[in-house]
């Protein structure tokens, strides 16, 4: 039933077996009980919680399924794996290509922030001061401060804008 597999899914999950997890999550979907994005979400869930506990190889594996499921959730926390080589192997381009995508959809400061720093150093792309200053920007517009001081990136967009 619905529910035994959800205490099967909770009581694997809380005893750090994400894959057995993982998979009443799947059982779950593929009866109906999950629709593909709650599958997603609780995939990426999952995954946070091996990356938690250092199991990197299975959260890459959740966080990317769970992106094939649409989760940009899942698609943010794989491309952290492929920043620091988290149980996958470090690919700035990667990192840079999913965060590019998640930004270019709106997802939030977090990945305007990574992209913009991306294109000011070339890391996993081409250097591109326009695009970092576009980037920047964006980042402005939300507010927020967590990632980095406002005056920080305006100072940041100065220098850009001298070297165009």
């Amino acid at each position: 039933t619905q529910e035994e597999l959800e205490a099967q899914a909770e009581t694997a999950a809380s005893n750090g077996q994400y894959t057995a997890a993982a998979e009443a999550y799947r059982q779950m979907n593929s009866l109906g009980y999950l629709s593909s994005a709650e599958l997603g979400e609780q995939l990426c869930e999952l995954g946070d919680d091996a990356l938690f506990d250092d199991e990197n190889t299975i959260a890459a594996a959740l966080y990317q399924e769970s992106a094939n499921l649409g989760s940009a959730d899942g698609k943010r926390g794989l491309a952290g794996c492929y920043e620091f080589g988290a149980g996958v192997a470090q690919s700035y381009e990667m990192a840079f290509q999913l965060n590019l995508e998640l930004a270019q959809a709106g997802y939030g400061a977090g990945v305007y922030y990574d992209v913009a720093d991306a294109y000011t150093d070339g890391r996993g792309t081409s250097r591109n001061p326009e695009q970092a200053i576009y980037w920047w920007n964006r980042y402005l517009e939300t507010g927020s401060t967590t990632f980095i001081d406002p005056d920080e990136v305006r100072a940041r967009i100065a220098e850009l804008e001298a070297e165009l």
